[in-house]
């Protein structure tokens, strides 16, 4: 199940409570944004300014597992599993990844890295994640994976 921040559908505000990775399945274009970059989990692609990133499998599988569960910290092991399913693999491996990661992400306009490292827990996506379906793909209301935000102030 994926847990993720405060996120857009076709211009709707809805928080999820259980998501599941399926989502994805639905639609070929729907894609997480954060910041000035969108990843499409389904066609495994990262697109920044409207330009298509290079990104390795194992680097894409990490970054999108991360954002998938942003706000969340994931364990070496949780992260280690998604990009090396069934492999025994060191955690510096891991490291590797995550900095080349953060290499091609850069820092948010703020200055901060999207990815942050917690001190013998693992990692953590901090930057502002949004959910964007296609009205073909839009899940009906009813699906049990979302349930509307909170209203929102402003205008």
């Amino acid at each position: 199940m994926v847990r993720m921040l405060p996120m857009e559908v076709s211009q709707t505000s809805y928080t999820t409570a259980n998501a599941d990775a399926s989502l994805f399945a639905r639609d070929v274009q729907s894609h997480i944004r954060f910041g000035s970059f969108k990843l499409f989990p389904r066609r495994r692609r990262l697109i920044h300014d409207d330009e298509e990133v290079r990104i390795g499998s194992r680097a894409f599988d990490l970054l999108a597992v991360l954002a998938m569960h942003a706000g969340e910290i994931l364990s070496h092991a949780e992260l280690i599993r998604a990009a090396w399913p069934k492999r025994v693999v060191a955690d510096g491996n891991l490291k590797t990844q995550i900095a080349g990661i953060q290499k091609i992400l850069g820092r948010t306009s703020c200055g901060d890295r999207h990815i942050k490292c917690v001190a013998l827990r693992g990692y953590v996506f901090v930057a502002d994640v949004h959910l964007v379906q296609t009205d073909l793909g839009m899940p009906d209301a009813t699906d049990d994976w979302m349930r509307p935000s909170s209203p929102s102030s402003g205008p």
